[in-house]
């Protein structure tokens, strides 16, 4: 089984942004390492992201608009 992610089984389905690991979050075209690590640290230290609109606080406007499509936001 390994700890890898299969990226196809991801690319099917929404990530939870308050839930997903970095590993999970890279799987996403444009989330590099830095990003994810970001967001994490953001989700821990705030307590979870609330909206999607909260990713502006972790990346700018057209990267958050991009992974829109890919996240949803389950409970913090």
């Amino acid at each position: 089984m390994g700890t890898s992610i299969d990226a196809n089984r991801l690319a099917r389905r929404k990530l939870d942004l308050n839930s997903a690991t970095a590993e999970e979050l890279q799987a996403i075209e444009g989330v590099d390492e830095e990003l994810a690590r970001r967001i994490v640290e953001h989700r821990q230290q705030e307590g979870g992201f609330k909206d999607l609109d909260d990713l502006l606080r972790v990346t700018g406007k057209k990267a958050a608009e991009a992974l829109r499509r890919s996240l949803t936001i389950g409970p913090s």
